[in-house]
């Protein structure tokens, strides 16, 4: 912050005993406990509000002060401290303490003094009423907004002595308790610390390795906490956070890792095959599914699938080969591989497509678009809203939806919302809950839910809840347990759910 200049004897020693020194430069002095030693020069002397300073010296600078000034209430000989040059007084409260009868305790501002400013004059008991602060003024001098009090107790100009006492800044200490997300959201990390004492700012630094030397600042922060809205899906990233202020910035705080979850499209499908879609959550990190079961009164089912899972595999179960129950399947953005687990082969073949399908920027958005009560794998461009997919019926030749839907900010959420046996085209809008259907029954017509669902914090989980044949628009909060479904045959009146998976 401040360099050490021996020439000149400056120094700044703090409370802890640290030496620290500037040359001709601006010199901030804006909170903490500082004591100065010496003569300090400087470009311009800029006093804050927030802490304290004392010692005596001389500052050779412009200057302009602020904030609460004494040299203390004890009986310490503090000395003086003089100003030279134009000094501004910034609506300062000026307390200065006389603690004996024979200290040279002083403040001497001499220049063109300007400002508003006003000096409360106090002493310890037995001591002599003060009239020893020395303020000189110059030609362009302006005391209109000057005022001591009480006014008995000082006169312009007088020699002798008062010493000074202001408040200063200090560079923050690291945050600590450093918190990054682990697969809680599907579009972006979140990052959490405490709040660093004189801090009114932070950094945010990433990093693909443990090492804080190469990280790159992503992004800065008021509060203690930040989003990290462009990771990679499935990248583990490393983070470290700096406090900032005026001053400078800390040092980096200890690290967390964390990575975002990719967008999965199939986890609430109907597993036991009653023709209700069951409710399911997917931990991408272990690959492990936890079900509700309908034709069990929802009793929860835990179960982690060998070759299925991991960071980067999102969950894309559906009913692949048509026997009516869902086959857990994971699709991995970065490479575009798909692997599917068979219900019909007692859940003990796992598929692989032979060739990628999607890749990064795509998720994975399987549905029976053929009407063959098989699923095809099928995959959605986040960016252009265009659609590419697998027909069982053709031997999984693949086509593309040439009517497209959707781009950035939208999430694929095609499901076979009017009953006729075909998927539907379909998207969701992840800020506002917007809700728009390319409908097969009638030549693909765009229609929409006529109010929003879901939004900000929430994810789409639509599916067959109540066995009618038609899909359910349905959302579940991103870190939670609220679920909201529009049921199909509750008229889609919004039901209000609490669903646990403990």
């Amino acid at each position: 912050m401040i360099r050490i200049n021996s020439d000149r004897y400056i120094a700044f020693v703090m409370a802890l005993g640290i030496v620290i020194g500037a040359d001709a430069a601006t010199v901030r002095v804006t909170g903490g406990s500082w004591y100065l030693g010496n003569k300090l020069t400087a470009t311009n002397f800029l006093l804050g509000s927030t802490a304290t300073m004392s010692g005596h010296g001389e500052v050779r600078a412009p200057a302009t002060l602020a904030g609460a000034v004494s040299p203390g209430n004890s009986t310490e000989d503090v000395g003086n401290l003089s100003f030279s040059d134009r000094v501004a007084f910034d609506s300062g409260s000026f307390v200065c303490h006389a603690a004996t009868a024979t200290s040279l305790d002083r403040i001497s501002a001499t220049g063109n003094v300007t400002g508003a400013a006003t000096v409360y004059m106090t002493r310890s008991t037995s001591v002599l009423p003060i009239r020893q602060i020395i303020i000189k003024g110059g030609a362009s001098s302006d005391y209109t907004l000057f005022g001591v009090s009480p006014a008995s107790e000082w006169v312009l100009g007088e020699t002798n002595a008062l010493d000074l006492i202001v408040s200063v800044i200090q560079i923050p200490p690291a945050p600590q308790n450093i918190v990054a997300s682990d697969g809680t959201y599907v579009d972006k990390v979140a990052l959490s610390w405490s709040t660093a004492s004189e801090a009114t700012g932070y950094q945010v630094w990433r990093h693909t390795a443990n090492d804080s030397s190469a990280a790159t600042l992503i992004g800065t922060a008021v509060q203690a906490n930040y989003y990290d809205v462009n990771p990679a899906v499935g990248m583990l990233y490393y983070y470290w956070v700096k406090a900032t202020n005026i001053v400078g910035a800390s040092a980096f705080s200890s690290y967390d890792s964390g990575w975002r979850a990719s967008m999965s499209a199939g986890v609430c499908a109907d597993y036991d095959g009653d023709g209700k879609a069951d409710p399911a959550i997917y931990d991408e990190a272990t690959g492990t599914w936890r079900i509700r079961l309908s034709s069990d009164n929802y009793s929860l089912v835990v179960t982690t699938l060998s070759g299925l899972g991991g960071r980067g595999m999102a969950s894309v179960t559906a009913d692949y080969d048509g026997d009516n129950k869902a086959d857990p399947a994971v699709y991995q953005e970065t490479t575009g591989r798909w692997a599917i687990l068979l219900s019909s082969e007692n859940y003990e073949v796992l598929v692989v497509l032979t060739q990628p399908l999607g890749g990064p920027g795509y998720s994975g958005m399987p549905a029976d678009y053929d009407g063959d009560d098989k699923a095809g794998p099928g995959v959605y461009q986040r960016e252009r809203g265009d659609w590419k997919m697998l027909l069982s019926s053709d031997n999984y030749n693949s086509i593309e939806l040439l009517a497209f839907l959707g781009g950035t900010g939208y999430r694929a959420v095609a499901a076979d919302y009017d009953g006729d046996g075909k998927a539907d085209p379909a998207i969701y809008g992840e800020s506002n809950g917007y809700w728009i259907f390319k409908l097969s029954s009638i030549e693909y017509i765009e229609a929409a839910l006529t109010q929003p669902l879901g939004g900000t914090g929430y994810i789409p989980v639509p599916a067959d809840y109540d066995g009618d044949g038609l899909a359910d628009p349905a959302v579940k909060s991103e870190s939670g347990n609220e679920w909201i479904i529009m049921f199909s045959l509750g008229d889609y009146t919004p039901v209000y759910l609490t669903i646990l998976f403990e």
